[in-house]
């Protein structure tokens, strides 16, 4: 079962008007899982786009955090197809990844534990406004391969 081998966690509520200003998840650790995969679907808008960045924290408060480099891919639908055209996996940068204005889109972002820098075991995805316009979606965040299965794994462990 995908939620037993899975934490599948409401990382940013849906919301019209989702990525105003600048928002973030809540720190996740991964001290119990292989990976973290962000989904972040957005729709709506003329002109809003939104840069998204992943930060490396070192506890919940967070007192520390770094910007790391992830790996991420976009997915669009086809006429008449869901989400049947996606890009290749690339890197993203320190500085981020900025989602298409005006499209339907999904962004995959992928982060591995054993990429955190040491002392850093926590992540949040940070989506900060680039360009003002209204612009509706969600993130919905997914531990992956966890070291501990069954119906309740925790999120907030280091």
């Amino acid at each position: 079962m995908l939620s037993e081998n899975h934490k599948i966690i409401a990382a940013l509520p849906p919301a019209a008007d989702a990525f105003a200003a600048t928002k973030a998840t809540d720190i996740i650790a991964l001290a119990r899982a292989h990976d973290l995969t962000f989904i972040v679907y957005h729709n709506g808008g003329t002109t809003g786009t939104t840069t998204l960045t992943v930060l490396a924290c070192d506890d919940f408060t967070p007192s520390n955090t770094s910007a790391i480099v992830f790996q991420y891919r976009k997915l669009y639908p086809a006429v008449g197809e869901p989400y049947d055209e996606a890009l290749a996996w690339a890197w993203a940068p320190v500085t981020g990844v900025v989602t298409t204005a005006a499209l339907e889109e999904i962004v995959e972002i992928k982060v591995f534990a054993a990429d955190l820098p040491a002392g850093y075991p926590n992540v949040k995805l940070v989506a900060t406004e680039l360009v003002d316009d209204p612009v509706s979606g969600a993130i919905i965040a997914i531990l992956g391969e966890q070291r501990y299965g069954g119906a309740e794994v925790p999120t907030d462990l280091s």
